[in-house]
């Protein structure tokens, strides 16, 4: 089962704290001041997995994301990636901010 919780500060504000579950595995993802950073870790086995992050940049519904460091793979620094998202009252049909920089598919 994949879920994802969120908490919004503000309509246009992605800035807050993300929590991904995947069975066992978790993600949290922490964004602030045009910064975001993801944790992986198992917690049923309590078994840390990987810490990686960098800066964003938000231009209307479009999140650009850079990863500047990366402790399961250094090659995947400098990894760039665009997305269109979502906030509220905006079409749902896009994807929302948090769901693109936990699963920068391409960065990790």
């Amino acid at each position: 089962v994949l879920s994802l919780s969120n908490r919004l500060v503000g309509q246009n504000n992605i800035n807050g704290a993300w929590l991904q579950q995947d069975n066992t595995v978790q993600a949290v993802l922490i964004i602030q001041s045009a910064y975001f950073s993801v944790t992986t870790y198992d917690a049923a086995n309590k078994k840390f997995l990987q810490t990686w992050g960098g800066s964003y940049n938000k231009a209307g519904n479009t999140l650009s994301a850079t990863v500047e460091f990366n402790s399961a793979d250094n090659f995947k620094v400098s990894c760039t990636t665009s997305h269109t998202f979502f906030m509220p009252g905006l079409s749902d049909s896009m994807i929302p901010p948090a769901n693109i920089l936990i699963n920068m598919s391409s960065c990790i």
